[in-house]
């Protein structure tokens, strides 16, 4: 693997880099590159869910949280794209042989990493969203240009046809008016892509394909298809 990109450093992006660099750091694989990857910058309404304090407000997400994982960890390489995922730059962001994580919150970027990691050889798209109180985390897997996983838009026709814009089409008042999310449900999300991403490095083939999980209810259920 000669890549970790991590995509979307909202609520649960950032709930996920510094514990999967802590992995990178101290668990000797080939792996030693995480990119991260946001246009979007802090705003005030971001402290509920977001580690930032009010020196980084107005700072973009990538460049800060990359600036403080490379103060962290000294055996990885940190890199920072401060841009939105897009049809005209994914090619250049996401290559062969490399690990996605794709934290964002909107159905066109999901189908524009998609499609990309159809096109390539090797590599693993673990795409995690959620409500309120409940989502889902799906896990694409190729391996010698054989799919050994469904696409994450098979049975998702919200993915396969978006009907959503992607950040990049969004005014900024647009931008700010995101729907309501929960802490708590954040960490779940990003709790469940990191068992998935391990279940990928662990293992050839991935034992599930989504993963089901309701915080109200306390349950993650696992489905292969």
């Amino acid at each position: 693997m000669n890549e970790i990109i991590v995509v979307g450093l909202g609520g649960v992006g950032s709930a996920l880099v510094e514990p999967l660099a802590r992995y990178m750091e101290h668990n000797k694989w080939s792996c030693s590159k995480l990119h991260l990857v946001d246009g979007d910058i802090y705003e005030s309404n971001n402290l509920e869910r977001q580690r930032a304090t009010e020196a980084e407000l107005r700072k973009n997400k990538a460049e800060v949280h990359a600036a403080r994982l490379k103060a962290l960890f000294k055996g990885i390489t940190v890199i920072a794209t401060p841009k939105y995922i897009s049809e005209l730059n994914v090619s250049e962001i996401v290559g062969d042989n490399s690990a996605v994580f794709s934290c964002v919150d909107n159905h066109k970027t999901r189908k524009i990493l998609q499609d990309r990691c159809s096109r390539l050889k090797e590599v693993i798209l673990i795409s995690g969203g959620n409500e309120y109180h409940d989502g889902n985390v799906q896990v694409y897997v190729k391996r010698g240009g054989r799919e050994l996983s469904p696409p994450i838009t098979k049975y998702h026709e919200e993915i396969a046809y978006p009907t959503d814009l992607s950040p990049e089409e969004m005014s900024c008042e647009e931008l700010q008016e995101s729907e309501p999310q929960l802490l708590f449900t954040n960490l779940m999300v990003a709790c469940l892509m990191l068992n998935a991403f391990y279940g990928c490095v662990r293992e050839v083939t991935p034992r599930y394909h989504e993963v089901y999980f309701d915080i109200l209810e306390n349950c993650a259920r696992p489905s292969k298809r």
